[in-house]
């Protein structure tokens, strides 16, 4: 797990992110946050169900941020855009041709859950690896529910898409097995019914989009395929080796090694006869 861990903390959109935020001696992104900060106050202070134009949107911005024009707004995110951190795909091309008010939605998203993100990697390290990507998937989801529940307006906005940095997440946690579209498309679907009108739990939104998650990321022919490939490597290593040791030594690894081979080849004896 703790493999994993590094890696998410390094994923291009979170390195990202913390340009924005200021670390490793940098400074924060002031007036980028600024804008992040009033887009976030106003959509909690009015209506979340209520549409609104980007016209709208950019003069309350103004006002809230007390610039006298957008330029200010766009520049901001010109210098360092968010979909150059994306894979290529829909929704980095969608991202990319996007209005400046759905931009700006995309990275304060990315900006408030970031807490919540950080406390789920926290704990994913903390079990130094007993608990394996099942759990980081289901517990991802969980934590993402608990944020936009916490923040209704502000995950609705744009059509409760997630926060891109939990759809990369969820890309690596899936071993990038999978497609960073399919990855968003079901966590929008788990952020709809976090802040939908039954009010479901975090828990509930685990369950009601658990069959989904695991046909994603964990059909069986898509493990088998990938651990395959991961224990083939070794064991033309240990081939190699085995030729170089004494007879004694290649006995004792073919007594420690014999067993599992056979139980494997009689799960895939048994699968042939049943087909």
């Amino acid at each position: 797990m703790v493999p994993m861990v590094s890696h998410l903390r390094k994923s291009p959109i979170a390195q990202w992110h913390l340009r924005v935020r200021g670390s490793a001696g940098r400074e924060p992104e002031r007036k980028r946050v600024e804008y992040y900060e009033a887009l976030h106050a106003w959509l909690e202070d009015r209506d979340a169900d209520a549409p609104y134009t980007e016209k709208e949107a950019r003069a309350e911005l103004d006002r809230r941020t007390r610039h006298s024009s957008s330029s200010t707004l766009y520049s901001q995110l010109n210098r360092r855009p968010l979909a150059m951190a994306l894979p290529d795909g829909p929704v980095r091309a969608a991202l990319a041709e996007a209005g400046v008010i759905s931009r700006l939605t995309a990275e304060t998203k990315i900006w408030d859950h970031w807490a919540h993100r950080t406390g789920w990697l926290n704990g994913l390290a903390a079990t130094g690896g007993g608990s394996g990507r099942r759990f980081a998937a289901t517990t991802l989801i969980r934590v993402l529910a608990v944020w936009a529940a916490g923040n209704p307006a502000l995950a609705k906005a744009e059509y409760c898409a997630p926060p891109l940095t939990a759809v990369a997440d969820l890309c690596l946690v899936f071993d990038e097995q999978v497609g960073f579209d399919d990855a968003a498309a079901l966590l929008t679907k788990a952020m709809e019914y976090a802040v939908g009108p039954l009010g479901v739990s975090p828990l509930a939104v685990v369950d009601a989009v658990f069959d989904d998650l695991m046909g994603l990321g964990f059909e069986p022919a898509h493990i088998v395929h990938r651990q395959l490939e991961r224990a083939l490597e070794p064991l033309h290593e240990l081939e190699f080796v085995l030729q170089r040791l004494p007879e004694d030594l290649r006995a004792d690894v073919g007594d420690r090694l014999v067993p599992r081979f056979e139980q494997v080849l009689r799960l895939v004896e048994r699968s042939e006869r049943s087909a």
